[in-house]
């Protein structure tokens, strides 16, 4: 017998089903603070890797693992935009925020690090203790978009 993952937005799943937002699995995740040539940019010399292995080792990088500190939710659909920017002061249309890039920023209030990762699909990582708020914020502001 297994044990079901806990997660901590394990209890939202019904609130979840069938709309454009979802939780992902827990993947690893790491800040690198030095040169990177991978991961999601957070500001000069400063990278969140999201990979099963850990970045290799030099002598100028710091590595730490921060697998615990974020939850990752994916929001897609033809109005994922549209409901991010209810709460988000970034300009998200395609041509300013292209596929592939990554920015900190607030979302309802909440500090996230948002990653256009396909046409219409972001994945937002959010701090654990605020996944339920920003959850919760996200099912209402798509409300009228169901």
């Amino acid at each position: 017998m297994t044990a079901e993952l806990r997660t901590p937005l394990a209890h939202l799943r019904e609130a979840m089903a069938g709309s454009p937002l979802r939780e992902l699995p827990p993947r690893r995740q790491f800040e690198v603070r030095g040169h990177c040539d991978k991961g999601l940019w957070l500001g000069p010399d400063w990278h969140l890797v999201v990979d099963d292995d850990p970045p290799a080792a030099a002598p100028t990088v710091s590595t730490v693992d921060v697998s615990a500190a974020r939850t990752i939710l994916e929001l897609s659909g033809p109005n994922a935009r549209t409901i991010l920017e209810h709460g988000c002061s970034l300009d998200l249309h395609p041509r300013a925020f292209t596929i592939g890039k990554s920015a900190q920023t607030n979302l309802a209030k909440a500090q996230v690090i948002l990653h256009h990762t396909a046409h219409n699909t972001y994945e937002i990582y959010v701090r654990a203790s605020f996944a339920d708020y920003l959850a919760r914020w996200l099912l209402d502001a798509m409300v009228e978009y169901r």
